[in-house]
């Protein structure tokens, strides 16, 4: 016992071990509950733009562009937030690892409880509207950011695919045929045909102000399509034809 002490003894003299303060302990367990509280929430946040993406999308039109649904899906799926959120749980359990009792937890109960809370974050800024915003800001924001994240607006800017969309801006009539010019979301003009044959789905209306999707096939004419069938950009009502 006293060979023990003494071993014991001449490591703290060998290594100049000094006590920690008790304030020093206090604050980095503080810092560590900080960051996973901040992971905790940047997870949430993940979670709810990847739910939002998700349900924004047309899973069903890979139909109308001849694409599996498995192509569809391994291009559409918004692989940078998933990976993001799988991320930010790692690193919520390490850093809970690094508080004071954290070494108590199994890593199933930690994952369990990390999963939960970051589940019930995303589920407050998914019916508050802010996961909406949260990705418009970053789209407005993040240079580069469209072009891995693909979003409904580029699901629906594909008109080499027979999918195009965007806001009317005119309307002109010359026979049975209806004339929607419209701006895209990448701020190009578009002429849109629309025949007696064309299927109106939902509660659209062919006037200035309305956002459409047009399914259909590109023109030879530069800027020109002819729909075979319009949507709404969001909601749904009663099927029409024009």
């Amino acid at each position: 016992m006293e060979n023990f002490i003494e071993k014991g003894l001449e490591k703290i003299k060998k290594e100049k071990i000094r006590p920690v303060a008790k304030w020093r302990i206090e604050a980095k367990n503080f810092f560590w509950w900080i960051v996973f509280i901040v992971s905790i929430l940047a997870g949430g946040v993940s979670f709810s733009i990847l739910a939002f993406l998700i349900e924004e999308l047309d899973w069903q039109i890979y139909r109308n562009i001849g694409d599996s649904f498995l192509e569809t899906f391994l291009v559409m799926f918004p692989h940078l937030w998933f990976i993001f959120l799988i991320v930010f749980i790692f690193i919520s359990y390490k850093n809970l690892r690094h508080t004071k009792k954290g070494y108590h937890y199994e890593l199933l109960f930690a994952l369990g409880i990390i999963v939960i809370a970051s589940f019930i974050l995303s589920l407050l800024l998914y019916f508050s509207g802010l996961n909406r915003k949260l990705n418009q800001i970053f789209i407005d924001n993040i240079p580069g950011y469209t072009e891995v994240i693909h979003t409904k607006e580029d699901q629906w800017s594909q008109p080499e695919n027979g999918l195009l969309s965007g806001e009317i801006i005119s309307v002109e009539k010359i026979d049975s045929v209806d004339i929607l010019i419209i701006e895209t979301f990448k701020e190009e003009d578009w002429e849109v045909l629309v025949t007696k044959d064309t299927f109106v789905r939902g509660a659209v209306e062919l006037k200035k102000g309305e956002t459409i999707k047009a399914i259909g096939k590109q023109k030879q004419e530069k800027n020109q399509f002819e729909a075979t069938e319009i949507r709404p950009w969001s909601g749904k009502g009663k099927n029409k034809t024009k």
